[in-house]
């Protein structure tokens, strides 16, 4: 695990590996399967989310801690409403069901 601590060639790089990632998984030349959603970010959207998701896992507390981070789901918000209603989706208590774990 990397922390970013300012402008560091480690953290420029990791950023990125990052946005190179994002753009070939958003590529549309390439044929996507029809039970996968791509919604595209940009570096700064898919940074600010990988700290409020490693946030998350470590506190299991989901907490906004500025104004970035607010505007960054905001617009993830946007880019989901952007798929509009499709038919074929899940509903959410069908989704629900779907990811909720397994008891043992």
């Amino acid at each position: 695990m990397l922390s970013i601590h300012g402008d560091t060639e480690a953290a420029c790089e990791m950023v990125r590996g990052w946005a190179f990632l994002l753009r070939s998984s958003t590529n549309s030349s390439i044929e996507q399967e029809p039970d996968v959603v791509t919604i595209d970010m940009t570096p700064a959207e898919a940074v600010l989310l990988d700290a409020i998701l490693r946030r998350f896992s470590e506190s299991n507390t989901l907490t906004i801690q500025n104004s970035a981070e607010q505007q960054c789901l905001w617009n993830i918000q946007c880019l989901l409403e952007r798929h509009g209603d499709h038919p074929d989706w899940p509903s959410l208590n069908e989704a629900t069901t779907e990811l909720t774990p397994e008891e043992s």
